[in-house]
């Protein structure tokens, strides 16, 4: 767009005054970055200034990205078993119970990994489309979900003030937080027991910026209903199918700092799994992971986790090392290089913004070469 200013004799003040307030806002609307609108709404919602600025991207050079252009998502590819030896785990696991050659269980074919549209969850909205064209609306809600999760109830960073709150999220590294409310409280008589309770207050919005963000760019249409930033956040995780809390939520930025790599660069897969095990007494949890692409419109690699889906379920359970309702609580690395032919790189493409899958079907990894400003977890 160009706009041109006939600066002769004849050119009023009030002209030029009305032509520079319609350029700032041609400006700031294009380039969000600039001023940021999403920001003064956040603020109006919460009460709270948000940290806004740089958002995390990636820029690849000429090579890296005629090689991530290259690159097949192989979402067919035949199961890999573990047994052949090309990977192994990094420390010693617990053979009985699922693990027991004698009753491995077989991952039937084409159930390792589902994809979702936003639109599969929030029909009628058009939000895979706004999602996947407008950079201001991307980059806004990730900014609200992450100011949601540092200063709204029940943050996990509840210990720190404000101050700390805003120097934290300026950081732009990942963060944690839970995808739905919960709350512990103790058991008459029973002090050692807890029960899970949803929220006392159906009116209540935790979600608060997250709510203004889907509002702003969603909320045009009178037809339109318009999820709140709870509902928006606890949709998603539905599809974790946990019966069991806290309900976790980890955003993920950047390349692990043990691969001393920077973004944009190629790094080396880590494959692992994250718990290695299902919820107790016959739970069928999933991950669930929202990608965010670094440009509108892009089909390709590099957004979602890569993936080896498994011939047999693997239950990762470490020997000794359980906590808590015995879930094991870190993650279970794998050392070695499996055969090509076995690695999924999932393909984003609009429609096609969330992939879920079993943490026992499959082993994970950050993709070699990522193309994402963030992606985000739910578990």
């Amino acid at each position: 767009m160009v706009i041109a200013l006939p600066l002769t004799s004849s050119t009023s003040r009030r002209h030029l005054v009305a032509t520079a307030i319609l350029l700032f806002f041609w400006v700031t609307v294009t380039f969000p970055w600039v001023e940021g609108f999403s920001v003064s709404v956040i603020k109006k919602a919460t009460g709270q200034s948000l940290q806004d600025g740089f958002i995390p991207s990636v820029v690849l050079d000429d090579d890296l990205r005629k090689e991530l252009n290259s690159q097949q998502p192989n979402e067919d590819a035949p199961p890999y078993n573990l047994d052949d030896g090309h990977l192994r785990p990094m420390t010693e696991l617990q053979q009985q119970g699922p693990n027991d050659p004698c009753i491995k269980k077989i991952v039937p074919p084409g159930n390792h990994f589902e994809i979702y549209s936003l639109d599969d969850l929030f029909p009628h909205t058009q939000m895979s489309h706004i999602f996947n064209t407008n950079t201001s609306f991307r980059n806004g809600l990730r900014d609200a979900i992450r100011h949601d999760m540092m200063f709204g109830e029940g943050s996990l960073y509840g210990s720190m003030n404000d101050e700390q709150k805003d120097a934290e999220l300026a950081l732009q590294k990942p963060m944690i937080g839970l995808w739905k409310e919960w709350r512990v409280a103790p058991i008459a008589d029973t002090p050692t027991l807890t029960v899970v309770k949803d929220q006392d207050d159906d009116n209540s919005i935790r979600m608060k910026a997250t709510t203004a963000i889907l509002r702003q760019h969603l909320g045009n249409n009178l037809f339109i209903v318009v999820p709140t930033g709870d509902e928006f956040m606890e949709r998603i995780g539905s599809l974790c199918n946990s019966t069991q809390a806290p309900f976790h939520w980890t955003e993920v930025v950047g390349v692990a700092a043990t691969q001393n790599r920077r973004m944009g660069d190629k790094t080396d897969h880590s494959w692992h799994q994250d718990y290695g095990c299902l919820e107790k007494n016959g739970g069928n949890n999933k991950h669930v992971f929202m990608g965010f692409p670094c440009q509108d419109n892009y089909h390709g690699t590099g957004v979602f986790p890569h993936l080896i889906p498994l011939k047999y379920e693997q239950w990762a359970t470490q020997k000794d090392v359980t906590v808590g309702n015995g879930n094991l609580q870190k993650p279970m690395f794998y050392e070695g290089h499996p055969p090509e032919k076995h690695i999924v790189r999932p393909w984003y493409a609009p429609g096609k913004e969330i992939i879920v899958f079993r943490d026992v079907d499959v082993l994970h990894s950050t993709p070699d070469i990522q193309f994402r400003s963030s992606i985000m977890r739910f578990g």
